[in-house]
């Protein structure tokens, strides 16, 4: 996109920013209309808390478990596993025994990877009813995932 922006500029005969300094105003300008992109921990375990409450529209999400554990000493050793659902989903899925979950880097949140959560049915289709992101791909991960 920096690219075409410059073309542009170019042939309409003015100045041309270089590619870092388009690359620098494209993303202040995203931060400026979106927000921050990093994540805080403590702000996530707010919204996490405030959203447990299964609502009674069926079509809002709500938080079906959440861990964040914050280590002030050592950031690194930060986690959260955060899972939503809406009531929904889960009334579309059909009553099986075969729980199947799938975590795909194609989807990302924030940097991290997003795992569905669903069931299939005779017919192989994949029927979701949970969505969770964690910032690591573990056992520990899965079984939140499956006890949840």
């Amino acid at each position: 996109m920096p690219n075409t922006i410059r073309y542009q500029l170019r042939e309409e005969g003015y100045n041309c920013p270089s590619q870092r300094q388009l690359y620098n105003y494209l993303a202040h300008l995203k931060e400026k209309l979106n927000g921050k992109k990093q994540i805080c921990y403590g702000e996530l375990e707010i919204w996490c808390k405030e959203r447990t409450k299964v609502p009674e529209n069926e079509h809002e999400v709500y938080v079906l478990g959440y861990e964040v554990v914050i280590n002030p000493e050592k950031p690194e050793l930060s986690y959260f596993r955060l899972s939503i659902e809406t009531t929904f989903l889960l009334r579309l899925t059909p009553k099986n025994i075969h729980v199947v979950t799938y975590s795909t880097h194609c989807m990302i949140w924030n940097g991290f990877p997003i795992f569905l959560t669903g069931t299939t049915d005779l017919s192989r289709q994949f029927h979701p009813f949970s969505l969770t992101v964690c910032t690591n791909e573990d056992n520990e991960d899965f079984t939140f995932i499956f006890n949840t």
